[in-house]
Parts: structure tokens; sequence; C-alpha cells
């Protein structure tokens, strides 16, 4: 969560964003640093030196996260969730969000530990990038039942 303070706590995050010419999610020697690349802590946003350098301020429950270029993928996990993003949890959730009353029942971030020396982030290369795209957005669909669910994915999504 972005809290966009000035405060002590805040630390000096440090990495690279490199295209992962061997796609093995590590910077390995030899493989470029991408330039121009945007990196944002949530409050500010740089860009990526001419050899995919930054350095940014990150606090305890931040996201640090890159804004990918249109000619670039990132890397996905096991779950095919996109690697575009580092949580900084060194403790883990707090037991309280701050400001408020709210508790957490559960952990959602098991603890990250300290920060690491570096950030990297890896972007493979899309060769055949198109200017353009296209979205599907579905909201508030009322499928109350498990037929309305099914007359959705077979009627709508599975067509696409």
């Amino acid at each position: 969560a972005a809290q966009c303070s000035s405060d002590n706590s805040r630390e000096t995050v440090r990495g690279t964003v490199f295209l992962d010419s061997n796609e093995n999610d590590q910077h390995d020697q030899g493989e470029a640093g991408i330039a121009g690349v945007s990196v944002s802590n949530g409050c500010e946003v740089v860009q990526t030196d001419s050899d995919g350098h930054y350095s940014l301020s990150l606090a305890a429950t931040d996201i640090l996260f890159i804004s990918k270029p249109a000619d670039f993928a990132v890397p996905v996990d096991e779950n095919n969730l996109p690697q575009f993003f580092y949580r900084h949890y060194p403790e883990g959730t707090p037991s309280r969000i701050a400001g408020t009353d709210v508790e957490w029942l559960f952990p959602v971030v098991t603890p990250t530990g300290p920060l690491p020396e570096s950030v990297d982030f890896a972007l493979t290369s899309l060769p055949d990038a198109s200017p353009g795209f296209r979205a599907y957005g579905f909201a508030d669909t009322q499928a109350r039942y498990d037929t309305g669910q099914d007359m959705l994915r077979e009627d709508l999504v599975t067509p696409l």
C-alpha cells in the first residue's frame, strides 16, 4: 500500500530492468539493460537509464512495479501470474491496517525479509508486437446460479 510518506523508514531500492534473452528469469552476464522503462513505488515514477538501472525510495508494505513497454513481455510464475512487481513486506502482513481499526484475520503476504541488494525485472522481446490490442470487459453479470454462469461462459466467453 503506497503511503507516499517521507518518513525515515524508507529505504533506497536499486535494480535493473533487463532483456532476459535465455528466459531464465535471472540477470545473467551479457544480458543488456533496457532504457526508458517506468518503475514506480506507487508514489514516484522513474525511468531506467541507458543501462536499465533505476533507484527509488521504498518503505515496508510498498509494492515496486514496472510499466511494461509495448514490445516486451513479462515472465509469469507457475500460476501464470505476471512477474512485474516486488512486494516489500519485511515482516509480512501487518496485524492492523495503519490509520484504521481494521485487523487482518489471516496473513495475506508472507515476510519478504530485508530489501534485496538489487530488485531486477526480466523482460522478453516481442518481435511481432502489434501497435494495437483488443480488450473485453464484463461487469456485474449477475450470474447467480450455475446455469447462468454456464450460459455466460458458453455464450460470451467461449466464442472469444
